[in-house]
C-alpha cells in the first residue's frame, strides 16, 4: 500500500532520530508538485522563488513530514555572491511541526488535500544574506516579512550530495528536534523545530 505525502501513522517528533525515513524521490516530486498547486503565486510572500520541484528532498518520522525544495539557481557561485540582500534559496514545508522560535500566528498555513483527510502544512521560505560582520546567515520566514529567525551558515566538509539541499533531523529534547539543512555539501545550518499544537 503506497502511502501518501503527507499521511503517515502517528508517533513522537521524539523519535526522529530513530525513525526518520526518506520519502521516495518520485513521491516527494509528485507532493513538490502538488505544493506549487496550492502556493500559486501569491502577491504578498517576503521572498519571491522559483523552486526546482524536480529536486525535492523529504523525510517523514511518524506523522511529522519535512520537505526542501530548493531554488532553480541555487549554486556555489550564487551562494559566493551573496551580500546584504536576502537570496531565496529554497522552500520548507512541514506538517505537525514548526520553527521553536514562531507562534502559530506566524505560520502560512495550506490544506494540502489527502484522501482520506485534508492536513495542514506549513511553509517556510529560506534565504541566505551576509550580517554586518560578512558572515553568510541562514535567513527564514514565515507569514510576515520580518524574518522568524536567522541562524549562522557553517562549512560543511565538503561531501558530494545527491540533491542541493539535503535534510536530517534528530531529537533535541521532549517535542523538539533539530533540523540540519546541508547546502551543495559546502554549507550547512541547524533548525530548531518544535510539534505543532
Amino acid at each position: 500500500m503506497k502511502l501518501p505525502i503527507f499521511a503517515v501513522a502517528a508517533i513522537s517528533l521524539a523519535q526522529l532520530a530513530l525513525a526518520q525515513e526518506l520519502i521516495p524521490l518520485d513521491k516527494a516530486q509528485e507532493g513538490a508538485r502538488k505544493l506549487a498547486n496550492i502556493l500559486g503565486q501569491p502577491g504578498d510572500l517576503p521572498l519571491t522563488t522559483h523552486v526546482d520541484n524536480e529536486k525535492p528532498q523529504a523525510f517523514k518520522a511518524g506523522d511529522a513530514v519535512l520537505m526542501v525544495i530548493p531554488e532553480q539557481s541555487l549554486s556555489a557561485e550564487t551562494l559566493s555572491n551573496a551580500g546584504d540582500t536576502v537570496l531565496p534559496i529554497a522552500q520548507l514545508w512541514t506538517h505537525k511541526l514548526i520553527l521553536s522560535s514562531s507562534a502559530p500566528a506566524q505560520q502560512r498555513t495550506f490544506t494540502f488535500p489527502e484522501k482520506e483527510r485534508d492536513l495542514n502544512v506549513n511553509l517556510y521560505l529560506i534565504g541566505v544574506a551576509k550580517n554586518a560582520a560578512g558572515a553568510l546567515e541562514l535567513i527564514v520566514f514565515g507569514k510576515d516579512k520580518e524574518p522568524l529567525s536567522r541562524t549562522p551558515l557553517t562549512e560543511a566538509d565538503g561531501a558530494s550530495q545527491s540533491f542541493p539541499i539535503e535534510i536530517s533531523g534528530q531529537k533535541e529534547s521532549e517535542g523538539t528536534g533539530r533540523l540540519t539543512l546541508s547546502i551543495l555539501g559546502k554549507h550547512k545550518a541547524d533548525l530548531l523545530l518544535k510539534r505543532e499544537e
